[in-house]
């Protein structure tokens, strides 16, 4: 068997926003025979209150500890975490209303990958030279095209987005 090949990059866009929201963590395991890496992506939700507290919140509850035993069911927790620590955040009046989207996986030793989605920060499979979504974006816009009802180009573009 050909040993699982990981390419990671990463690149952050202010846009339109006056602070950058995004956030991430990639840790390749040593001490633990069955994981080789953990890695978690999150954005803050834009327009809404303290979103880069919200996204940084998501990526420690998902690095540390760093997800064991079962792989589905150790990432289910710790989104499980990061949902606890964003709502005690959000306790705060100044912090009410954040969030962020959160995409993690692990891979273990036998190239086996695990990941836990939730938002619309995409994971996708590079192979061969083509792509592959492995997540389904939870947006409005991420259902309509689900359903047909936006085109690819439409769905890139940010159509079907309200406001």
């Amino acid at each position: 068997m050909t040993p699982l090949r990981i390419d990671i990059g990463v690149a952050q866009a202010l846009g339109a926003r006056q602070t950058q929201q995004d956030r991430f963590g990639v840790r390749p395991i040593h001490d633990n025979p069955l994981l080789r890496m953990v890695a978690v992506v999150a954005d803050g939700m834009g327009g809404h209150a303290a979103g880069e507290i919200a996204a940084q919140l998501g990526v420690d509850a998902v690095m540390n500890p760093v997800p064991d035993g079962d792989r589905a069911f150790a990432l289910l927790e710790r989104f499980h975490a990061a949902q606890d620590a964003v709502l005690r955040a959000g306790r705060n009046p100044r912090q009410r209303g954040l969030g962020a989207t959160l995409t993690a996986l692990t891979v273990t030793a036998t190239s086996t990958v695990t990941w836990c989605h939730l938002g619309d920060s995409r994971l996708t499979l590079f192979r061969g030279g083509q792509s592959q979504w492995l997540t389904q974006d939870h947006s409005l816009p991420g259902m309509l095209y689900a359903k047909g009802r936006l085109s690819e180009i439409e769905f890139d573009r940010g159509e079907g987005i309200p406001g």
